[in-house]
This record gives C-alpha cells, structure tokens and sequence, in this order.
C-alpha cells in the first residue's frame, strides 16, 4: 500500500500544474502541506477502490483516464517535458505528442498499478 501511494505521488510530481516551480510563487504554509498530503490519500484511497473491483484492465483504464483528467494538468505537464525540443518540433508533431501523452500515462501506471 505505501509503494501504490509512492507511485501515485510520483505521478503528482511528474504532472503537476504548471506554475509549482514558478518562482514568485508565495511559500508554502503548513495548511498548503496539508492539502497536498490529503491529495494524495484522497488519490491513493480511489486508486485502490477501483483496483479492488472485479473489472477489465479497459475498464480500470477508463477510470484512470477520468482521474488523470480530474486531477492533473496533462497539457502543461507535457509541454515541459518537451520544452527543450520545442523549437524543433512541427505543428504536426506537438499535436501529436499531446494526442498520445495521456494515453501513455494511463497506460504505464495502469499496467503497473494492475500487475502490483
């Protein structure tokens, strides 16, 4: 149960909102702490709920894909994973990246979540 909510937190980290690393961010408070450790419970608690249900991995996947959508900023995540090679990219190719990367996340942690 500690490595599902390592994992999830791990996926947090790697899509979080855009503006985390934002340097007039104000610093975190003690409630704002909070708020993050409860996100991840919160997370970690419906992540199981739907592994322990008798479903199809496509339908695991499905509710996956719900929760990445719901809880995480996929586009602004994966515009600074490429941020480097963006001015090498075509139009063609961004749009591209950005139909596939939710998919590829869903079904990296999908399968990994499943299979543990």
């Amino acid at each position: 149960m500690r490595l599902v909510k390592l994992i999830i937190a791990g996926i947090v980290i790697a899509v979080a909102p855009a503006n985390i690393a934002v340097a007039q961010t104000p610093p975190a408070v003690a409630g704002d702490t909070a708020s993050a450790g409860d996100f991840i419970v919160k997370l970690s608690d419906s992540v199981f709920a739907i592994l322990r249900e008798s479903q199809s991995k496509a339908a695991i996947k499905t509710k996956f894909r719900g929760m990445l959508k719901d809880n995480f900023a996929v586009d602004e995540a994966g515009m600074r994973l490429i941020r480097r090679y963006r001015n090498q990219i075509t139009p063609a190719q961004l749009a591209a990246y950005q139909a596939v990367l939710p998919d590829y996340i869903i079904n990296t942690y999908a399968d990994r979540l499943i299979n543990y």
